[in-house]
């Protein structure tokens, strides 16, 4: 598909209207209110993954004295050079499990272990010393600042990572319980609201032309010290977007309060907050969740991410996989369908939707596996930001209440897509 600069060619008339039929705002609320209570009152909706699975690691949150006994009850139980056998986190040792609609990420548990090298084994007795003094004395810490404790020792962010999160599978404990958390970015928008050490936030702040208050509430890097949150009883559903671009073009537009819905970004990164954030509306208030990304492979990767958990973090998937989570679009049919401006994959992109393919979760969604196999087709990808090439306001005037009232109807009419 070659891109041009005249507007029919993209699809849209003289004055940057796309041509596609475009339901009202009424009509899309409608529908919206309408699939909600088909949401909640489908029987299929609600299978959502068993924690009957043989060999599961299992983690939940611990108390700070429960964290402290656990690691001092660790450390006696290894030797001086031990651990001699951990759990193995690779991705060779994670799977997809659950029932059809609803699966997720886990990490078995059981005969697969690994017999870690002697600088491995010094990094984990290390973490384990440092994550015990931030229980004890009460204090948090970055993974980044954690990292620079000991750079002569952990090397890199990443063997940093690892050995907290291997500490995590060992205790069977999550990681905010730890002390430690990433410095993510993840946003919010929408009526929604909460209590933060006894602080109330408001994440949907209405306060005129003040452009501050139109830019979303920081995600809390410790979900477990939220408390009293609150949803408004016109929410309908949560979107979640790839960009932090995107989020704040549909947040200073009123998307939010106009389509009634709480917007969340990763800002670029199916992080761990936002991910957090997302499940425990999906299942504490029974919103439905739509996942908004590029269309190309790492966009469609990071919604598999949202959907059924990443491998670094498989341990904890029940916590942070959103499997019930509908994939929205941009999809690689909607490219040719609604003649949205595009670019040539990359060997890089191929690479990586050849690596997508082999997945489990893919070979079991019908509608994801042929859209992927439609992009490899037609050779061509594209960012949320082709859109604009249709009209400045296409995003959010056009397609995603174009999308939302398809989508909406094609789940309720039997048809879930991915």
């Amino acid at each position: 598909m070659a891109n041009s600069s005249s507007s029919a060619s993209h699809g849209g008339n003289r004055n940057g209207v796309p041509n596609w039929e475009t339901p009202s705002r009424v009509e899309v609320n409608r529908k919206s209110q309408e699939f909600l209570l088909w949401y909640r009152t489908s029987r299929e909706v609600y299978s959502t993954p068993s924690d009957k699975f043989h060999k599961m690691v299992k983690v939940s949150e611990m108390s700070r004295e429960q964290v402290l006994e656990a690691i001092e009850k660790y450390q006696k139980n290894i030797k001086n050079d031990g651990p001699n056998t951990v759990v193995d986190q690779s991705a060779s040792n994670t799977r997809i499990a659950g029932e059809k609609g609803a699966k997720r990420r886990i990490l078995e548990d059981g005969d697969k272990v690994c017999h870690p090298r002697e600088k491995t084994r010094k990094r984990l007795r290390r973490a384990l010393e440092l994550l015990h003094s931030f229980c004890k004395e009460k204090v948090y810490r970055t993974l980044r600042s954690f990292f620079y404790m000991d750079v002569a020792l952990f090397k890199d962010q990443s063997k940093t990572n690892k050995a907290i999160n291997q500490v995590c599978i060992e205790l069977r404990c999550t990681r905010s319980s730890l002390n430690v958390f990433a410095t993510d970015r993840g946003t919010v928008i929408g009526a929604l609201s909460f209590k933060l050490e006894g602080r109330l936030v408001n994440c949907n702040i209405e306060a005129g032309d003040d452009i501050t208050c139109k830019l979303g509430q920081i995600i809390p890097p410790f979900m477990n010290l939220v408390t009293e949150m609150e949803v408004g009883g016109d929410v309908w559903f949560i979107l979640f977007v790839e960009k932090y671009s995107v989020f704040l073009e549909l947040t200073l537009e009123n998307f939010h309060n106009k389509y009634h819905c709480i917007i969340i970004t990763g800002t670029g990164q199916a992080d761990v907050v936002s991910r957090q954030l997302t499940k425990k509306l999906m299942d504490d208030f029974k919103l439905p969740a739509f996942c908004l990304v590029d269309c190309d492979p790492s966009g469609i990767e990071i919604s598999a991410v949202v959907k059924h958990g990443s491998v670094n973090m498989a341990y904890d998937s029940k916590n942070l996989a959103s499997p019930l989570m509908y994939w929205l679009g941009i999809w690689p049919s909607d490219l040719v369908k609604l003649n949205i401006p595009s670019e040539e994959l990359l060997k890089k992109d191929l690479k990586k939707i050849g690596e997508l393919i082999m997945e489990e979760f893919v070979n079991d969604d019908v509608t994801l596996k042929s859209e992927l196999d439609r992009m490899v087709e037609h050779q061509r990808k594209a960012s949320l930001e082709n859109l604009s090439a249709l009209g400045t306001h296409c995003l959010y005037r056009n397609y995603l209440p174009y999308k939302l009232y398809k989508t909406m109807n094609q789940i309720m009419q039997g048809n879930t897509g991915a």
